[in-house]
């Protein structure tokens, strides 16, 4: 029975957030009201203070999902290799966006997306400054430079993908950022 229970937890818990990035979409966040959120996910208050206690806290389990993304990508990267592998992270991210494609894209073009996207690069930056002496780094400064250089260009890449910009399959996408990245950072 609590199998059951979990997953209505997490069915629940993916139409509040849903509902949230759809709304996001019409409107301002300070615009949107617990009721908009329930009505637009047919459920009762009840489900959604079950799960959230405020419209910030769904857009941060949004964002928490996708920073476990990035920490598990990098967690999966051998700590014996002297340069971080950009192609495992990209991948790792182009799983998750293939996996809910459409609400990324809403998310990417919502209004508060900028902020957000923001929230993330700076979650990365500091997963990547963490990580710094795991690699074979002579540089600091350089390598601080390409960090937050390679974070902001990669958030770039995939506003304009989702944006219709870019005239690339996302593995197309994935695999030319990551050449991009990988040989940016041999030169560390």
């Amino acid at each position: 029975m609590a199998k059951a229970e979990y997953k209505n937890a997490v069915r629940s818990r993916k139409m509040i957030q849903r509902a949230l990035v759809a709304l996001l979409q019409e409107k301002e966040l300070d615009k949107i009201t617990v009721t908009d959120i329930v009505t637009r996910a047919d459920i009762n208050r009840g489900t959604f203070y079950a799960h959230y206690t405020d419209i910030s806290m769904v857009l941060d389990s949004i964002m928490e999902h996708v920073c476990q993304t990035l920490r598990e990508a990098l967690e999966k990267q051998p700590l014996w290799e002297k340069r971080p592998d950009a192609r495992l992270i990209l991948q790792h991210l182009q799983h998750m966006i293939e996996a809910d494609l459409e609400f990324y894209r809403n998310a990417i073009r919502s209004n508060v997306s900028g902020t957000v996207l923001e929230k993330l690069r700076n979650f990365f930056i500091e997963l990547m400054m963490q990580r710094e002496s795991s690699y074979a780094i002579h540089d600091h400064a350089q390598y601080v430079f390409m960090v937050r250089f390679t974070s902001g260009g990669v958030i770039a890449m995939y506003r304009d993908w989702f944006s219709g910009v870019l005239p690339f399959s996302l593995d197309a996408l994935t695999e030319k950022a990551a050449q991009s990245i990988n040989m940016a950072l041999a030169a560390l």
